[in-house]
């Protein structure tokens, strides 16, 4: 696995340490002395021995850290929700769940005006995403 600081390998390495997995962190010490090589360098690379891979990967898939069949199936797709009077915003409309974010995505149109007039117009798409189910959507008027 690879991860852009190495904090954020600590967590699975004490995860597979405390399991007796032998891990290594390749890059570890140029990442923390210099963070602005991390994606020139690849980020940190955490590493196990050959023997040990399908362990690693049933210890890391069981305990949800990691899931490579799921993340393939579940892309992002947009989904078109029409908005009605009665219907709250602040709620996702598949799973009710009020843990959600309003995103602004830049359009094609703030490139054009940039060359065109050298002024970037604030012209943006703007969608929701709920972090329960991770759908994303758009209220259509």
């Amino acid at each position: 696995m690879t991860f852009t600081y190495p904090h954020e390998s600590y967590i699975i390495k004490g995860v597979l340490e405390s399991k007796g997995i032998e891990t290594f962190l390749k890059d570890e010490l140029t990442i923390q002395v210099d963070n602005f090589l991390s994606n020139a360098l690849g980020g940190v690379r955490l590493q196990v021995p050959k023997e040990q891979v399908s362990i690693a990967y049933k210890i890391l898939k069981d305990n949800g850290y990691f899931n490579k069949d799921e993340r393939i199936q579940n892309k992002r797709k947009k989904v078109v929700v029409l908005k009605s009077i009665d219907y709250d915003v602040t709620v996702c409309p598949f799973c009710h769940s009020d843990n959600i974010i309003k995103n602004k995505r830049p359009t094609v149109l703030i490139l054009i005006s940039i060359f065109l007039l050298c002024l970037p117009l604030p012209l943006f798409r703007k969608n929701y995403y709920c972090y329960n189910c991770e759908k994303e959507w758009v209220f259509k008027k």
